[in-house]
């Protein structure tokens, strides 16, 4: 891979659980062989570089798609989801009920995004329901303050733990955890 792509992130940059960690989605994987044989990892962080001592691999395989039912429970962290355009929008929304649609209605864009980023096509209609949000709160990247919420979600969508979702999700934001899964009987 060379150059910018301007689509979903194969490759995402967080911090999970206290430390450095690099996702790999999709046909990102494939990038991974080119860390795991080195004793030393040096990334680039802006116009640095930084060595990473004791860095570890671990690989999950996790299917992804859109299942039958709410039988997933979410927890997405740090989600970026209002560009100035929705935010703007967003703003003028006057009931709590009306705003928690709007997000929803965002965040199935951002998984319908995620699922093309990785080559899957979706014809089930996928079903998001919030289930509860934290108040917005600023973050700042690079030197751009960012209006971010933490939500928890049921959806009919089967995820892997710690992918980025929404904007800025190659770099930390939006990072997604299971809390629950609850399978239909």
């Amino acid at each position: 891979m060379s150059g910018y792509r301007y689509s979903y992130p194969l490759v995402q940059y967080k911090r999970i659980q206290g430390c450095a960690a690099v996702v790999f989605v999709g046909k990102g994987i494939e990038m991974s062989g080119k860390l795991t044989p080195l004793p030393k990892v040096v990334v680039n962080l802006g116009n640095r570089k930084v060595a990473l001592d004791g860095a570890s691999f671990n690989v999950c395989q996790t299917k992804i798609g859109v299942t039958n039912g709410l039988a997933y429970l979410y927890n997405l962290s740090c989600w970026a989801p209002l560009n100035e355009g929705n935010l703007a929008r967003f703003r003028k929304i006057k009931t709590d009920l009306e705003r928690i649609d709007f997000l929803e209605r965002i965040l199935v864009g951002n998984l319908l995004s995620m699922f093309k980023g990785v080559g899957l096509v979706v014809n089930e209609r996928i079903v998001v329901r919030i289930t509860e949000a934290s108040s917005f709160y600023e973050r700042q990247y690079k030197d751009v303050r960012m209006q971010v919420v933490d939500v928890q979600f049921i959806s009919n969508t089967s995820l892997p733990d710690y992918i980025g979702l929404g904007k800025n999700a190659s770099v930390g934001f939006g990072i997604l955890s299971t809390a629950e899964y609850c399978p239909k009987e």
